[in-house]
């Protein structure tokens, strides 16, 4: 942030200096955001897909190892994702495989389910769970695995990268009890969809029958009562029995 002469004057002085230096470090409008300003990044080049963040420097950091050192220290280690995901007492976990364009989806739906998931109806996780560094497909894989529910976030991007992936093992668990639900957030054809056939949300009453509108198809307010309706439909699904195994 460019700050002017004049205002310098008025604010170089003695302890006054701090706030100078605090309104030069403001990035301007258009900078490219950082995960100081609360973007994350997911980064895939040659190695597993990995989360992480990005920070805005005018120059590279100086390392402090010594010459030849950084390659001798190799890729850094993933954290390994916990035995045990499920917390005792805090209900079925739900996991949410979203693609980038269903990141806004997550959140609203979060939103919704905080009172279920403050009183332990239901445990929530989600790939903006996954801390830097961390193995995006090893990670979700693992809660997948323990989950009680998979929602799969339909975006048109859902069906490309690592998410597809996540969807096939999603898919892989309906014979192990698990439970897979897409939340339609926009107009997607599933004709050709490995969930083809899955009964959907949110659904509205239409001439005595249930009708599966995507949220984004909607006006605002009726967006707002959508993911109300799917957060209830969801908490009912969480106080049902556990399924067992399909034979």
């Amino acid at each position: 942030m460019v700050v002017t002469s004049a205002f310098k004057g008025i604010i170089s002085s003695g302890s006054d200096r701090r706030l100078e230096e605090r309104f030069e470090r403001l990035p301007e409008i258009g900078d490219e955001l950082s995960p100081a300003h609360g973007i994350e990044r997911y980064v895939h080049r040659t190695g597993p897909y990995v989360r992480r963040s990005e920070a805005v420097s005018s120059a590279p950091a100086a390392s402090k190892d010594p010459p030849g050192a950084a390659a001798s220290k190799g890729p850094p280690a993933s954290p390994a994702p916990p035995a045990q995901l499920v917390q005792p007492g805090k209900g079925p976990l739900f996991v949410m495989i979203a693609a980038h364009d269903g990141a806004d989806a997550v959140r609203d739906l979060e939103v919704h389910l905080a009172l279920a998931v403050r009183r332990g109806v239901l445990q929530l996780w989600h790939e903006q769970k996954i801390p830097e560094g961390g193995l995006v497909e090893e990670i979700m894989g693992a809660h997948i695995q323990q989950a009680a529910v998979v929602l799969l976030m339909v975006t048109p991007r859902l069906f490309s990268g690592h998410t597809y992936n996540l969807i096939e093992q999603a898919m892989a668990r309906i014979q192990h009890g698990t439970r897979v639900i897409p939340i339609m957030v926009d107009a997607v054809n599933l004709e050709d969809t490995p969930f083809k056939g899955l009964a959907a949300l949110p659904r509205d009453a239409v001439e005595n029958e249930k009708v599966v509108r995507p949220i984004n198809s909607r006006r605002k307010p009726d967006q707002e009562k959508a993911w109300a309706d799917i957060a209830g439909a969801l908490s009912g699904i969480a106080r049902m029995p556990p399924r067992g195994k399909s034979t």
